[in-house]
């Protein structure tokens, strides 16, 4: 039986990960006893994301899950300075960038995100979104998006994204 790290429990399901574990289980409890446990998602550097769009090419999915999942990580960094942060991702250090301005009366945020180590050309854009979180979210997506699709950046580059 494998060891497991700390987990929280919710409604008589535990889920836990090991460090550096490539598998996420669910657990039942019952009354703090196992009573069972699977194998939920391939995991993203212990997050517990699931990359199997990834590795199947489904672009679409893969960019939602890990578009969210980076955001979410990379507002835990210390601040944006002038709209702008480098990021550890994907084996590497990326870029995000947000600006707001005026579009027909009213504050809209744009978003770029980019990542030389992946590509030099290739560069995820997002605009007129009403939050900064949204444009900097759907940047994300629209990189990993053009950057799957162009086939240079790899499922294993993906489940990597917080390793820089």
């Amino acid at each position: 039986m494998q060891k497991f790290s700390h987990g929280q429990h919710k409604k008589g399901f535990l889920i836990r990960a090991l460090p550096n574990d490539d598998e996420v289980y669910q657990t039942t409890t019952l009354n703090n006893e196992m009573v069972s446990q699977q194998k939920t998602a391939t995991s993203v550097e212990g997050k517990g994301i699931d990359v199997s769009a990834c590795a199947s090419q489904n672009w679409v999915s893969c960019s939602v899950s890990v578009g969210n999942a980076l955001y979410n990580w990379i507002t835990n960094l210390s601040g944006w300075k002038n709209g702008r942060q480098t990021i550890p991702a994907f084996r590497g250090t990326c870029i995000g960038e947000y600006k707001g301005g005026f579009h027909n009366w009213q504050w809209k945020y744009n978003g770029k995100f980019s990542c030389d180590h992946v590509s030099k050309t290739i560069v995820g854009y997002s605009s007129k979104f009403k939050s900064r979180s949204g444009a900097i979210k759907q940047s994300i997506q629209d990189f990993i998006q053009k950057a799957g699709r162009a086939g240079v950046l790899t499922p294993e580059q993906i489940a990597a994204y917080n390793s820089g």
